[in-house]
């Protein structure tokens, strides 16, 4: 009331009635700019709805895709190998039939075709123009292949007359694959639905590859170069390691990855090292390490054990073993120097192979790079089903070094024998092993050293038969013969840092294993690890590797 009176006061005071109103241009002026701001309130609110929409629709969208491209990868890495060029199969084109109401089926075109482990037909996937309201198109993605079981296992895959053509994907503008060897990148482009009926085309992209299982189990002889008389040091036969000379076994858990499912709970897993000779076979687990001091023919194999706990979720009864020995191939791959890589998929949320393996994988070539007395195991302890997604070779890795406990020899090693003579300042060196000889000359004032040929051994130690620039003799040694041993070269130990290459000689004359030149043929470094270099005149093929000692490389 008082704000009414204070009204009617001060129209009064402005000289106008107190009974007058708005003009009818007042009128107008004041609904135009209401529909202004209505207008542009409705653009905004508009604006908003739309993004919004076509944020929830990518959404979706994404969804849907990226879980098509999942079951789609999953397969691929389950195959056994990609069709370069696909084609329609006969088993398909007489199923079309089947959904021959649903789509157009002059417009079908193959896009990626797979073969599976034991199947009869490629599994092959396809796009085609659907004709019905089914599907909203334009384009649909059909896959033809073999059924599931509730675990994931497929049923029959031998049988391509039981196989059906289902949608897997709808709403597509395209979808590409290319296929190169191994390998294939999935493109597939789809469309959102935004407010008002329109459109908006949306593109993912996923790489997949099969799983590469055409490594085969190593049978390996670890020898020595030409170099150096360097003892053989294992045998590796179904799985087991011989060992040829007494040593030390180093066995390392170097790691690995196994959960319940991907992304789930880990499953505890234990490594069983059984040396011949040992009463108590000994376990390790991740990152452990146990040692043992063998005579020669002892045999190492190594078991492993993943078993489920309370912590492990629906896992926590897994229950499996498998060893070295009987299950190289399918449950264990063994790796040594040289050996390729193999190429497994992990299971989502899991490490590769090379992931535990970077340390003794050569960065150039992608191929194991260890010294030629270690040995690799690789465990799969989740599934015996190699076509299962979860089959990936990495669930534990092991490495064993078979390090010789004897590294050094007496004042003469049989069966080689070793010559040197001197003349005007010059020196002329040769040496001979199980029946060859090597020999090389010097002008004056340069020393030459000859090499020899692997085989020599005592009492599983390394040695070497090159000679060293020593005290002369007036025997020239003994004609090549394997079975016989003569020792002529003398060293005067008083002198031995000149001769012996500051104590690191070859073993035939007192001193520990090396040379009487530096960087020539086996030495002995700093950590006690015997190493075979190349020198000129000397053509060692076990160039900077350690065959001995202390070794535990690790680059």
């Amino acid at each position: 009331m008082y704000k009414a009176l204070l009204q009617k006061k001060k129209w009064k005071n402005l000289g106008f009635s107190q009974e007058g109103g708005f003009s009818m241009v007042d009128l107008m002026v004041g609904a135009g700019l209401t529909m202004v701001l209505v207008a542009g309130s409705g653009g905004a609110i508009a604006s908003m709805l739309d993004s919004s929409t076509t944020a929830n629709a990518k959404s979706e969208r994404r969804v849907e895709m990226n879980r098509a491209l999942d079951f789609i990868t999953t397969e691929v890495n389950r195959s056994s190998n990609l069709v370069q060029t696909p084609t329609l199969p006969t088993g398909l084109v007489n199923k079309l039939a089947e959904v021959s109401s649903e789509i157009d089926v002059s417009s079908v075109t193959p896009v990626l075709q797979l073969n599976l482990p034991g199947g009869s037909d490629p599994v092959t996937y396809f796009t085609a123009t659907p004709k019905s309201g089914t599907w909203k198109g334009p384009k649909v993605l059909f896959r033809w292949g073999a059924n599931f079981d509730q675990a994931g296992t497929y049923i029959d895959p031998a049988n391509s007359a039981n196989w059906k053509p289902l949608a897997l994907l709808d709403r597509l503008d395209t979808f590409s694959a290319s296929v190169s060897g191994d390998s294939v990148q999935l493109k597939p482009v789809g469309q959102i639905q935004k407010l008002l009926g329109r459109t908006e085309s949306y593109q993912i992209t996923s790489n997949a590859s099969t799983k590469n299982k055409r490594v085969a189990p190593p049978s390996f002889q670890a020898v020595g170069g030409a170099g150096a008389s360097i003892a053989k040091l294992f045998t590796i036969t179904n799985g087991n390691v011989i060992v040829d000379q007494a040593s030390t076994l180093k066995v390392e858990f170097l790691g690995g990855d196994i959960t319940c499912g991907a992304g789930g709970p880990t499953i505890p897993t234990l490594a069983k090292v059984n040396v011949s000779g040992e009463s108590n076979s000994g376990w390790i687990s991740p990152t452990g390490t146990l040692s043992y001091d063998v005579s020669p023919s002892t045999t190492l194999n190594i078991e492993g054990w993943a078993k489920g706990n309370n912590s492990s979720g629906g896992c926590k009864n897994h229950n499996m073993k498998f060893n070295s020995e009987g299950d190289q191939g399918s449950q264990v791959l063994t790796l040594v120097d040289g050996d390729t890589v193999p190429e497994f998929r992990p299971l989502p949320g899991q490490r590769t192979i090379d992931t535990f393996l970077e340390p003794y994988i050569d960065s150039t070539t992608g191929k194991v790079s260890i010294a030629p007395n270690e040995v690799i195991f690789l465990f799969e302890m989740g599934t015996t089903n190699s076509g299962s997604q979860a089959y990936d070779m990495q669930d534990m890795v092991v490495l064993a070094t078979i390090s010789p406990t004897n590294t050094s020899t007496s004042s003469s090693s049989s069966p080689s024998t070793t010559s040197s003579s001197t003349t005007s300042g010059s020196t002329t060196s040769s040496s001979t092993t199980s029946g060859s000889t090597t020999s090389s000359s010097t002008t004056s004032g340069s020393t030459t050293s000859g090499s020899t040929t692997s085989g020599s051994t005592t009492s599983g130690s390394i040695t070497s038969g090159s000679s060293n620039s020593s005290e002369t003799s007036s025997n020239p040694g003994p004609t090549p013969n394997s079975n016989s041993t003569t020792s002529s070269s003398k060293t005067q130990n008083s002198s031995s840092n000149q001769k012996c290459n500051n104590g690191l000689g070859n073993g035939s004359e007192n001193c520990t294993p090396g040379n009487a030149r530096p960087n020539d043929e086996i030495v002995r470094d700093a950590l006690g690890n015997v190493i075979c270099t190349p020198a000129p005149g000397n053509p060692c093929t076990q160039a900077s590797k350690s065959v001995g000692g202390n070794n535990n490389k690790k680059k």
